[in-house]
């Protein structure tokens, strides 16, 4: 046997048998189909045997399952119990909770309910680090990261919030003095802003509802990787910008920022909350991780208002969760 058995991967492979399936699992934890799959196959690895029989429709337990099936269900059982008397000691989010986020969504998102969240837990401090950075949140001493993008975490939970469309926005100061394009084809006389690290020439894929992908190619003059900053380029009229809709919205619904071919988005991205795998759901990041969820579905976000708001160039917005 490799490392000692967890309690992670007790409770991964208790899940799994009762669900009889990984996909059951997945949805029972809140963790990807992926992510459990893997898991259980570094478990089997551990333990030196296999424990489950695989079929196309469902999963049963191999002889070492059913023997390490009654152990795992006492030593959850005691486990439980001594969490339940170590809860009852401090059940209040309390100490110090650090967290890596873009500034976008700390400001858009989290900041207008922030008060609130702080004085329903007087005792918790957060030191936010508003970035958009590829980081070992273990290594850095990080608790939960809110990224924007797709993601493998191997080592991390990554709890999936929903999916926002990517659209096309300018001032309108810099539609007044360069004209709108028309369609796609007219993107490259204009200057480009865009949403990543890189200025290099590459491929645009334009989406819209009822109809194939447009490819369009297109040399940024300009790249940012914070979804802020790249915003605060295009108010001050300095090109057009694709930006996630959530970010945008507030500054289209103020006149700040005009939909660029509205009927157009550049795909979507989903957003996770991410924190180490392993780690013990401690109360004050287990208030935190509810608390993003809670701002996110107060945005009464769905995947159908989305695309509507992209396809039209209304203000309203929505994405799935």
């Amino acid at each position: 046997m490799g490392r000692k058995l967890s309690s992670f991967d007790v409770r991964l492979f208790l899940a799994v048998a009762d669900q009889g399936g990984i996909s059951a699992a997945a949805r029972q934890l809140g963790l990807q189909k992926s992510f459990v799959s893997r898991e259980l196959a570094a478990f089997e690895r551990d333990v030196g045997a296999r424990l489950f029989q695989r079929t196309t429709r469902r999963l049963s337990l191999t002889d070492a399952g059913t023997i390490l099936l009654a152990y795992a269900r006492r030593a959850v059982e005691e486990l439980d119990n001594a969490e339940s008397a170590l809860a009852s000691l401090s059940e209040t989010p309390r100490g110090v909770l650090r967290v890596t986020l873009p500034y976008a969504f700390l400001r858009i998102i989290l900041a207008p309910h922030l008060a609130e969240f702080q004085g329903r837990y007087p005792d918790l401090r957060i030191a936010f680090d508003p970035n958009t950075r590829n980081m070992d949140l273990v290594q850095e001493g990080v608790d939960v990261a809110i990224r924007i993008g797709d993601i493998v975490p191997t080592t991390m939970v990554a709890k999936p919030l929903g999916r926002v469309p990517m659209v096309l926005v300018a001032s309108p100061g810099y539609v007044r003095k360069h004209g709108s394009p028309a369609g796609p084809e007219e993107l490259s006389r204009h200057c480009l802003i865009e949403s990543g690290p890189s200025v290099e020439t590459k491929t645009w894929k334009l989406e819209s509802d009822g109809v194939p992908p447009i490819e369009v190619p297109v040399a940024p003059r300009v790249a940012v990787a914070e979804p802020g900053v790249l915003l605060d380029l295009a108010v001050g009229a300095l090109g057009i910008a694709v930006a996630p809709l959530i970010y945008a919205e507030p500054f289209i619904a103020s006149g700040s920022l005009v939909h660029v071919l509205p009927a157009l988005r550049r795909g979507t991205r989903p957003i996770h909350v991410i924190y180490p795998s392993r780690q013990l759901m401690t109360p004050k990041l287990r208030s935190f991780v509810d608390f993003v969820d809670d701002c996110w579905r107060s945005t009464n976000f769905s995947t159908s208002r989305y695309q509507t708001a992209a396809g039209s160039g209304s203000p309203g917005v929505g994405v799935d969760r």
